[in-house]
């Protein structure tokens, strides 16, 4: 048989074209032991080889009137020349196995019906070694292949192609030394994209493997992959749309170069995103880049690496995440820069954020950046949870961030040595906070290693085992927060201060129900020499855990300077309780605390408080006055009955003439009760009078320097019974 242009077909080509009226394979392998590798194919000669024309002239029908649906089914083959399909329409099926395609294949353009070239080699020296720009095809089938080129398009051009079902490059092989492995932008493929355990080697700006604005309506597999390229992003994928999930699983691999990320799905629509056990490399732009990315199902990177030498290492900004984003089981992340070793800035995840177990790292920059992030569901920071940053803005920063549950930080370990190490101010938790199991949080600087400034906590702030410590500031600074319930500082809670006069920050705090101090923190608090600032606290009741004089001691001695709030909160609530005692006893530990701590500047006002402190008891306890003119009478009427029988008193003569008698003892006491008290007279008095002997002034003197302190007492006590003298 002879083509429409005359040529004569060889001998096995007419097989082909039998084979194809028939509907059965033409297998040149027979029953050979394995598979033929490269150097096989090279050595096939003329009896395994077919011309690139007869296979198109087959599908337009020219040498197979026809032909059965099974199509061409070659296996074993050579074929020479470019195998060209441009423009070709046809159903009938073409499927390639263990074929050698050296001068590549061209089927832009091409509608046809399923298509496979399985375990073959495709290449080109400098065209592009597959092109199927805007093909059509039910099905595409390049899983095993190997697509080798150098060209500045690509070894495998899916530019804009159509594929109705699966494409499939399971464990396929693709290098260009000039270009992408794989260009497949605005591709349409109606199945599965399935390339798993393939490697895909490019040298591109625009990337190894190219799915710009693709659209997959199945699942896009790409398990176990390699993916490199020296001069740009791994894999590309903006604003691609996969309706199935992404799977960048098991030991997945991208390596990029350049600024660009090495894995790049920013503004992607995908129904859910697994990279778990996946490892990915930039060499300064993020190892991972999602931002604006729409995620309707989960992202899960547990176990998987983000590394980038300048760059973030996952970058996550602006996403949207309908499940929950999981970094758990061995999740590592390194960058460099401001943005953070993994950011999420204003992400919104619909469910939880895990990242138990998860290692992140930042020299020059936060380690994990959510400022603005909205998390539905629970935040977990747990079991080894480590996070270790540089600078101003924290190894993590959560600033106006919003967590709809429980935040637990718990056995991990946050740490910045030049700056604070978690802020969180303004950050809004619907649930729980929670600092346990030996979690440790150390920073430098002045604003606090744990920042919670003017936050929202809807539920309760437990801070049980953990130790919070900063150098050049407070260890934990909340002032300003709101908590809903309760809040409490367990038996192993540490806050260490250094080169600070504050520690533990809770200025204008409000705790919704109680405030509970276990004995064990408060006294480590007093032992470190630990500062709280109380300052306009407020908590219903009495604080918990300790009593009340406890507390009252801190409020004295572990406060970095006084403020009368913290002592009026106290008072209010021994008052509500019914302790009037209790107080009496507040109130004037707050006087003191204004005095010695010179919140007084006046010298008469200090003078005069330190007076009514010692005889009224700043005004609570006016008996103390009372027994201070008591004792006055008593000294009078001892002076008197002591130095009146040694000579300083006698009776009253009634005539100038009459002899010295000396006054009785009961007449002495009396003389002395007079001139001591105010007011008040026994009607002795007339009955003796002072000698002019030195005893009898003695008596008049000490009589007047009593007379005074009597009325000063007197006075003192009525002012203090009637509420006028200033308690504070």
């Amino acid at each position: 048989m002879s083509s429409k242009y005359g040529q004569e077909l060889t001998a096995l080509e007419q097989s082909l074209v039998d084979h194809v009226e028939r509907g059965t394979p033409l297998d040149l392998l027979g029953d050979r032991s394995g598979p033929p590798g490269e150097a096989a194919m090279r050595s096939w000669g003329d009896d395994r080889t077919i011309r690139s024309w007869v296979i198109r002239d087959i599908l337009l029908g020219r040498l197979a009137a026809d032909p059965d649906p099974h199509g061409i089914d070659l296996h074993g083959c050579r074929i020479t020349g470019r195998l060209d399909l441009m423009h070709v329409r046809t159903e009938v099926a073409v499927r390639f196995t263990h074929c050698l395609l050296p001068e590549g294949v061209d089927v832009r353009y091409a509608r046809l019906g399923p298509v496979g070239l399985t375990h073959c080699r495709i290449e080109h020296r400098t065209l592009t070694a597959f092109n199927a720009l805007q093909l059509s095809a039910p099905m595409l089938d390049l899983s095993d292949t190997t697509i080798v080129n150098s060209s500045p398009v690509a070894a495998l051009h899916l530019l804009e192609a159509q594929i109705g079902g699966v494409l499939e490059l399971d464990r396929s092989k693709l290098r260009n030394d000039s270009g992408p492995a794989i260009c497949a932008d605005a591709i349409q493929v109606g199945g599965a994209l399935l390339m798993r355990q393939a490697v895909a080697v490019g040298t591109s700006e625009r990337g190894a493997v190219c799915l710009f604005n693709a659209r997959v309506d199945g699942s896009a597999e790409l398990d176990g992959t390699e993916l490199r390229n020296s001069a740009g992003p791994a894999l590309y994928a903006e604003l691609a749309h996969v309706q199935g999930p992404l799977y960048l699983r098991l030991g997945f691999t991208a390596t990029g170069s350049g600024t660009a990320s090495a894995v790049n799905l920013r503004s992607t629509r995908l129904c859910a995103f697994a990279c778990s056990g996946a490892t990915m490399r930039s060499a300064s732009g993020p190892a991972l880049l999602l931002s604006g990315a729409r995620i309707d199902g989960p992202l899960d990177c547990s176990g998987a690496t983000f590394d980038s030498a300048s760059g973030p290492g996952l970058v996550a900004s602006h996403a949207r995440i309908e499940g929950s984003m999981i970094c758990n089981r061995g999740f590592t992340a390194t960058g460099s820069g401001r943005s953070g070793a993994v950011s999420i800035v204003d992400a919104r995840i619909g469910n939880a954020l895990e990242c138990d177990g998860a290692v992140l790292r930042n020299k020059t920059g936060p380690a994990l950046d959510a400022e603005g992030v909205d998390i539905k569901g629970v935040l977990l920071l747990r079991n080894g949870f480590t996070a270790e940053g540089t600078g101003v803005r924290g190894a993590v920063s959560m600033i106006a961030a919003s967590i709809g549950d429980t935040t637990e930080i718990s056995g991990a370990r946050i740490v910045n040595d030049q700056g604070p190490a978690l802020v969180a101010n303004l950050v809004k938790i619907g649930g729980v906070l929670v600092l346990d199991r030996g979690t440790r949080i150390a920073g430098t600087g002045q604003e606090g290693a744990l920042q919670l400034i003017d936050s929202r906590i809807e539920d309760a702030v437990e801070l049980l085992d953990a130790e919070v410590r900063d150098n050049g500031g407070p260890a934990v600074q909340m002032r300003q927060a709101r908590v809903g319930q309760s809040m409490t500082f367990g038996a192993r809670f540490r806050a260490v201060a250094s080169n600070t006069r504050l520690t533990v920050g809770l200025s204008q705090v409000q705790i919704g129900t109680t405030l509970h101090i276990t004995p064990a923190c408060a006294e480590h608090l007093r032992s470190s020499g630990a500062s709280l600032d109380v300052d306009g606290l407020t908590y219903v009741g009495l604080p918990r855990g300790i009593s009340s004089a406890e507390w009252l001691e801190m409020l004295g001695s572990s406060t970095p300077w006084y403020a009368a709030q913290p002592y009026q909160q106290l008072a209010a609530a021994e008052r509500a309780a019914g302790h009037d005692s209790g107080v009496r006893r507040v109130l004037m530990a707050q006087r003191r605390d204004q005095i010695e701590s010179g919140a007084l500047t006046g010298r008469g006002e200090r003078s005069w408080a330190k007076v009514s402190g010692v005889t009224l008891g700043y005004g609570y306890q006016p008996w103390r006055a009372l027994i201070a003119l008591f004792l006055v009478l008593l000294m009078s009427a001892l002076a008197a009955g002591f130095m009146g029988g040694l000579g300083g008193l006698q009776k009253v003569r009634t005539q100038a003439n009459a002899p010295v008698e000396s006054c009785h003892l009961v007449d002495r006491i009396g003389f002395g009760l007079d001139a001591g008290a105010p007011l008040i007279t026994s009607g002795t008095r007339p009955k003796c009078e002072t000698t002019s002997a030195a005893w009898g002034s003695a008596l008049t003197i000490s009589g007047w320097v009593l007379k005074v302190l009597a009325w000063a007492f007197a006075t003192l006590f009525i002012a203090g019974f009637t509420g006028a003298v200033r308690k504070t």
